[in-house]
């Protein structure tokens, strides 16, 4: 069961360095977050998985569920910033509908990674992390310049 944990971790830790580079903010990151409560919640959700992978190296599955619950606020404000057409995409913006259903799942499994960090569930919040990760780049890829 270790020799899984470790090669889950370290999968997730690729990912989280994959997913970094795909996100490389640009210069004028602050100006496009205040602006734009999705990029703020997107860069608490960076912080997020930084704290998520740090807490799975330490075995600490409580941080992880207080990791997630700091980004109920920006989550719930970028929600309702595309519900009121409030933002853009910097990239294939023609597909909003799209982004908002990867947005609605990517969220589903943010909550489901929350519970399994109360649970002190490790598999689960390993399997969840790596399902984020992968979204994240997706994501990314597809609507992120």
């Amino acid at each position: 069961m270790l020799k899984r944990i470790l090669k889950a971790f370290s999968l997730t830790v690729m990912l989280l360095f994959a997913g970094h580079l795909a996100a490389a903010a640009p210069a004028n990151q602050a100006q496009r977050s205040a602006a734009n409560p999705l990029i703020t919640e997107m860069t608490m959700v960076e912080t997020a998985v930084r704290d998520t992978v740090s807490a799975i190296a330490q075995g600490d599955t409580g941080r992880v569920a207080k990791s997630i619950e700091s980004l109920r606020e920006p989550m719930q404000k970028a929600q309702q910033a595309l519900q009121a057409g409030a933002v853009s995409l910097p990239k294939n913006g023609d597909r909003l509908d799209e982004f908002q259903r990867s947005y609605d799942s990517f969220h589903a499994q943010v909550e489901a990674l929350g519970r399994a960090g109360n649970r002190n569930n490790i598999e689960a919040v390993l399997m969840i992390t790596k399902q984020l990760l992968e979204s994240c780049v997706t994501c990314h890829r597809t609507f992120r310049k």
